[in-house]
């Protein structure tokens, strides 16, 4: 099979344009360069309105050399960073934070809800934890491994997969799987 050759294109207008652009750009701002000026980069670091305008191969340079906190204290620069950390948009503390509750008319937040209602939600989770591990046929000396081999164990005794589709214990299983959600290191955080 004879192959074709592919059709030319007259590249003559496009080198054309491409000769009238270069000569409407402007030169270089690298000392004597002379070359097109196609890329913009700021002036200085404090003015950023004004740009300036640089070849390729100068512009690469001076983003390689470029350093923002040029000309910085210490303290600007740490400013700056904050600053940058949210995007440079303004932020303030929330609304009654220094008195740590909020009240919107029906309801007392608090940071530390545990302490406000006396440690009842601490003593509510204990209760829970201990009546996870009973579940689980475990002391209160568990280790996180104890746990979670009696768990799989447990698991394979009652869940209907493994028994050949018979539900042995459905009720049982919903506890132990309750018991192993209690026991999760999430869960079992003391609040302070």
């Amino acid at each position: 099979m004879r192959k074709t050759a592919a059709p030319m294109h007259d590249f003559s207008l496009c080198e054309k344009r491409r000769r009238q652009q270069t000569s409407e750009l402007p030169v270089c701002a690298h000392g004597s360069c002379g070359r097109p000026g196609r890329h913009r980069a700021p002036d200085r670091p404090g003015n950023w309105e004004a740009r300036q305008w640089y070849c390729q191969e100068h512009a690469r340079e001076r983003n390689l050399n470029w350093n923002y906190f040029h000309r910085m204290s210490s303290l600007e620069i740490d400013e700056a960073r904050r600053s940058a950390i949210v995007w440079d948009r303004p932020t303030w503390p929330a609304a009654h934070a220094a008195a740590g509750t909020r009240n919107n008319g029906t309801h007392t937040y608090s940071r530390n809800a545990g302490a406000a209602n006396g440690g009842a939600r601490a003593q509510k989770r204990s209760e829970n934890h201990l009546r996870a591990l009973a579940i689980l046929g475990l002391q209160t000396a568990a280790t996180p491994g104890d746990i979670r081999n009696r768990f799989r164990k447990l698991l394979r005794l009652l869940h209907p997969d493994m028994n050949a589709g018979k539900h042995v214990d459905a009720t049982r299983l919903r506890a132990v799987i309750w018991a192993w959600r209690e026991l999760q290191p999430a869960n079992t955080a003391q609040p302070q």
